[in-house]
């Protein structure tokens, strides 16, 4: 009825980025830009389409062109750092954060800076720029937003195995936004996977009586909590049946690749080398659904311990090798990384004198 209105395309192409499924994202958001090309928000829903798809060339172009064409946003402009930094072109990530300084959103980019900065290892510097993030947001009025970076780092600090970091960030969560449904959830996981789980059974509790939590929370959230209690309690088989049904939106935004990394951790857990190398390489294979976030690299060591299992000894060194060059400049007493070199060792001298 309304062909010359984009916007119900540009929601279709936002709809399928949610879910996953990038190239049907991609085809609705070429169709939206062709509608109206003078519209930021036209450029920013196929920027970040082609971006999850792991296109990057096509995504840096769009929203390149965006800003030629003085239709820029944020959103394309987050687009472009997280380019940048996956290309480790250090010129172009402070080029872009020069664009945020000053701006509202300027937040936020610190929120990804502290991301990247944790994606290498370097704890102690995302937990400044975290800190910052938080800071600024709130000193802008943007509470809901300082509240995100709380539970995106408290979810990082947990599946780093820095539990004791957790409770603080997820007390701050709950005491802040008590009547939202979306972050007590992503609070609650957090919590779930730092180990707390008489307290997670209580919050999982209250959010099993909300009526419509949305498919987001029910299918990928909700069954990551229970996965992660599965986990801690060396149940990997009862995590693994728990994230069957996050499987169509493993590679959606509220997964952002812990589904297939907490399906990875199970069948590890499991001694299935070979189903647990499969959840691992997808998180691999798509890296534009952790672009900064640390499933990437950690996917690497998990990778490596997957192949270990099977007996393949040559590719597992290969993979912990570049886990290791990854974190070439991490925090020297991270728990994880002294993990892997004592592991990376004891496999090299079991292993033939060629390899």
């Amino acid at each position: 009825m309304y062909p010359h209105d984009f916007l119900p395309l540009d929601s279709l192409a936002s709809g399928y980025i949610l879910v996953g499924q990038f190239e049907r994202a991609i085809e609705a958001g070429q169709q939206a830009l062709k509608i109206n090309p003078n519209h930021a928000l036209a450029y920013a829903s196929l920027g970040r389409a082609y971006e999850r798809a792991t296109r990057f060339a096509e995504a840096k172009v769009i929203c390149n062109r965006a800003v030629t064409e003085k239709v820029d946003s944020s959103w394309t402009h987050q687009v472009l750092y997280r380019v940048a930094f996956v290309e480790g072109d250090e010129s172009a990530m402070q080029r872009e954060m020069g664009w945020f300084q000053g701006k509202p959103q300027e937040s936020v980019a610190l929120y990804f800076q502290g991301k990247a900065a944790l994606s290498q290892g370097e704890l102690r510097k995302s937990r400044e720029l975290f800190e910052r993030a938080r800071a600024l947001a709130v000193q802008q009025g943007r509470k809901e937003v300082a509240v995100a970076f709380s539970n995106g780092q408290a979810q990082f600090e947990a599946d780093l195995g820095n539990s004791r970091e957790v409770p603080a960030l997820a007390d701050q969560v709950l005491r802040s936004t008590p009547n939202s449904v979306r972050h007590k959830a992503f609070a609650t996981l957090a919590l779930a996977r730092s180990g707390d789980l008489k307290r997670v059974e209580g919050l999982m509790n209250e959010l099993n009586k909300q009526p419509l939590p949305g498919t987001g929370l029910t299918e990928v959230v909700f069954p990551s909590i229970r996965a992660a209690m599965d986990l801690n309690r060396r149940n990997p088989a009862g995590a693994v049946e728990e994230l069957r049904r996050a499987v169509p939106y493993d590679l959606g935004t509220d997964s952002g690749g812990i589904t297939l990394y907490y399906r990875g951790l199970a069948y590890l857990k499991l001694n299935s080398g070979k189903e647990a190398a499969l959840q691992f390489q997808k998180i691999l294979d798509n890296r534009g659904v952790a672009m900064t976030d640390i499933y990437w690299p950690l996917s690497r060591l998990g990778l490596a311990r997957a192949l270990a299992q099977t007996g393949d000894t040559e590719k597992s060194l290969a993979q912990y090798r570049i886990f290791l060059q990854l974190w070439k400049n991490a925090d020297p007493n991270l728990r994880i990384l002294n993990e892997a070199k004592a592991e990376y060792k004891k496999i090299s001298a079991r292993a033939p004198p060629s390899l």
